[in-house]
């Protein structure tokens, strides 16, 4: 989000501006491309083949039909390349926080002086369960 955030910034209107999903999920694919194998090898086994079939039936393009530069005609290549990074689809490949701030683009900001680090890294273990009725009453209950 911080990739759309920051595009959607420099353009001034929406990155994406989908109709619906399967709209926005296209426009994505147009920008950026989109290979099963590649971008959703980190999806869990079971939920894979359902997925693949609808993505099947939206015909995404594999490689990018109307890039980044298109999108943003007026961004720099080191913008671009930021930008591209932060769009990453494979989480695991996506630049981190700490990577992108060291990013040529940021580095006039960038100031090892004036920044702190966390004690530890925060921990989303909480976001990875295999959701039941029950679960998710009680984690609903919880936030009540």
């Amino acid at each position: 989000s911080v990739g759309c955030i920051h595009a959607e910034l420099l353009a001034r209107e929406p990155l994406f501006p989908g109709k619906d999903h399967p709209d926005m999920l296209r426009r994505i694919a147009r920008a950026l491309g989109f290979s099963f194998e590649r971008d959703l090898g980190w999806v869990p086994p079971q939920e894979r083949e359902g997925l693949r079939r609808t993505l099947d039936f939206l015909q995404l393009p594999e490689d990018p039909e109307e890039g980044l530069e298109k999108l943003l005609p007026t961004a720099s290549a080191t913008c671009l390349d930021l930008l591209q990074k932060l769009l990453e689809k494979v989480p695991e490949q996506r630049i981190s926080a700490e990577e992108a701030i060291k990013h040529p683009y940021l580095e006039h900001l960038h100031d090892p002086a004036g920044e702190t680090r966390a004690r530890r890294q925060f921990c989303w273990d909480f976001d990875r369960f295999e959701p039941s009725r029950r679960k998710l009453m009680d984690r609903i209950y919880a936030e009540c």
